[in-house]
């Protein structure tokens, strides 16, 4: 086998992990559990992102005789929780919680109850959702896969390190074009979508998903000045591709946009 197809193969398993892990550790990811009461056992899978318009619907798996209230609370705001009784669906209790404009954030965790004994589930107390804008398919599926992309081509043009005649420049060039594309071109219109914001952060914001491309782009940027300038810019197109893999280890959305104080609800509004 070529040096160059083992370099792609390291690369295509690095890109593979850290997609998988910032898949099984975003804070979008759903909350799955099963608890007890009074010998019945409860099951769950609770969302932690609402898209689009409506109310979320919160479901739990619970025999007959199990009755349950939904509480919930604004992000930030009054600390005590609205109540509301769950209704039963078959197998299933569920109820409503309101919708929110994009951005909005809520607490939320269910109190069930059998025969005089009660749970409060997940165990952990809380469970927090988002609710975010509808983005257009073909924009989030672009968006994915050109950030996936940019993730793969920079761990290659670091692996290019390896090489007996590295291609430092060539490599350099895809890992930001893609970067670029990817990250500030159609980030900035997926969050506009979703939250109805171009860009969340530094200067103007703190959002973690934005600062991470950004760090990823300055990088790059450094490894960009160097592949032109310098004789051995080795070292720092490894650096830019190290620092690309260890941003994009922080799980995607987290600590992402949201209200900082509880606001009126608001009919959603589309894209301008």
């Amino acid at each position: 086998m070529r040096p160059s197809a083992v370099l792609w193969i390291i690369a295509v398993l690095l890109t593979l992990f850290s997609a998988s892990w910032q898949r099984r550790t975003g804070p979008t990811h759903p909350v799955k559990g099963r608890a007890e009461v009074a010998g019945q056992t409860l099951s769950w899978t609770f969302e932690r992102t609402h898209k689009g318009a409506g109310d979320q619907e919160v479901r739990i798996k619970a025999p007959a005789g199990v009755t349950a209230n939904l509480e919930w609370r604004k992000h930030l705001g009054a600390p005590e929780y609205t109540g509301v009784p769950m209704r039963r669906d078959g197998e299933t209790l569920v109820a409503e919680l309101p919708w929110q404009p994009p951005a909005g954030v809520l607490k939320y965790r269910v109190v069930a109850s059998a025969s005089g004994a009660s749970v409060t589930v997940p165990a952990e107390g809380i469970v927090t959702i988002r609710y975010t804008g509808e983005v257009p398919a073909p924009v989030m599926v672009t968006h994915i896969l050109l950030m996936i992309t940019a993730m793969l081509l920079s761990a290659r043009a670091g692996l290019e390190c390896f090489a007996r005649e590295p291609r430092f420049k060539f490599h350099t060039h895809l890992a930001l074009g893609v970067l670029l594309v990817g990250g500030f071109l159609f980030g900035p219109l997926v969050l506009k979508y979703a939250f109805g914001f171009w860009w969340t952060g530094w200067p103007i914001g703190t959002d973690i998903t934005d600062n991470k491309t950004l760090v990823g782009l300055v990088g790059w940027l450094i490894a960009l000045f160097a592949v032109h300038r310098l004789q051995r810019p080795r070292a720092w197109v490894a650096f830019a591709s190290l620092l690309m893999f260890l941003v994009f280890l922080i799980p995607h959305s987290y600590k992402g946009t949201g209200f900082e104080e509880p606001v009126p609800p608001a009919k959603p509004a589309a894209l301008k």
